[in-house]
């Protein structure tokens, strides 16, 4: 075993440091970590591995590394050529291959540089990256929150007429929409209390005239509340889907008569309110369903299974 190697792994012994617990504080791999023990630095993708390990290693240990330990890396494997990703061999001569290098061993690499890449310069990139990061962000919300009512919904219906429903804006607050509901559920129930005067001709048997207008169904109104970034596809009464696009805290309105589906492109991101009853239990965060189908069943939303 070479100098270096006992140095760095009698002071992890005496620390009472394990390789498992050197390699989660310290993000290097555990095998990397074997191989610095045993001074088998050859064995390393590439001298920069080396140098960059032991270097961090010997720190993260309490070592003086330029006074401590440089010197002793130096001798026992000194540089040859500058071949960021050539592999030494034992007798430290590059052999000629490309050895691949995962990501997970946290190396910045620099093609024909002296020495690694200081700690200096990572951050200045890193702030330089995390700025463009936040810009590109907050383009992203202001141009989405700019556009998102032209852009929320796409409707298919070419050949259908169109209901006379005015949509609310996608961003309307829920409890806004569930008050409304609210209202217009008293206020249908105290149009059906209002007693209809009875005809005294031949229709006062019950049988209504071939010239009284039949009332059309009045549609029922949904609410999607959305939890999560949430994508969903809805389908009411056989008529063409209308796809949404809703981000956290949005609400929007939508209407059927008979029954509706659904496909859900994150399960945990959807609410849907009718009246007091809300459907949440879709699925988990990420799930796509597809095909749900749901109907009434005494002034209930219930999953239609026979279809």
């Amino acid at each position: 075993m070479s100098e270096l190697a006992k140095l760095l792994r009698s002071k992890r012994e005496e620390l009472g440091k394990t390789v498992k617990v050197v390699s989660q504080e310290t993000k290097i791999r555990e095998s990397s970590i074997v191989l610095m023990d045993k001074g088998e630095f050859h064995e390393m993708p590439s001298y920069l591995h080396a140098y960059g390990f032991i270097k961090q290693y010997a720190e993260y240990l309490g070592y003086d590394y330029e006074i401590q330990i440089k010197p002793l890396f130096d001798i026992e494997y000194p540089k040859v050529g500058n071949k960021v990703f050539g592999v030494k061999n034992g007798n430290n001569e590059s052999n000629g291959s490309v050895k691949k290098v995962t990501s997970s061993d946290n190396v910045e690499f620099v093609e024909d540089t002296e020495e690694p890449v200081s700690n200096s310069n990572i951050i200045i990139i890193s702030v330089i990256i995390g700025l463009l990061i936040v810009g590109a962000i907050s383009y992203y919300v202001f141009y989405s929150l700019k556009n998102v009512s032209s852009t929320i919904e796409v409707v298919e219906r070419d050949d259908v007429e169109n209901m006379s429903i005015e949509y609310p804006s996608p961003t309307t607050n829920i409890n806004t929409l569930l008050d409304e509901t609210n209202n217009e559920a008293k206020y249908s129930r105290t149009e059906t209390n209002i007693s209809t005067p009875t005809s005294t001709n031949s229709t006062s048997r019950g049988i209504a005239s071939q010239n009284e207008p039949i009332a059309a169904p009045t549609p029922k109104r949904l609410i999607f509340g959305f939890k999560e970034d949430c994508w969903v596809k809805y389908t009411s009464d056989d008529l063409p889907a209308v796809e949404y696009f809703g981000l956290p805290g949005q609400s929007k309105a939508v209407y059927f008569i008979d029954n509706f589906t659904l496909d859900i492109g994150n399960a945990a991101g959807l609410t849907v309110t009718y009246g007091r009853q809300t459907l949440d239990n879709f699925g988990r965060s990420g799930a796509v369903r597809r095909g749900l189908k749901y109907k009434l069943e005494n002034d209930k939303l219930v999953l239609d299974v026979r279809r």
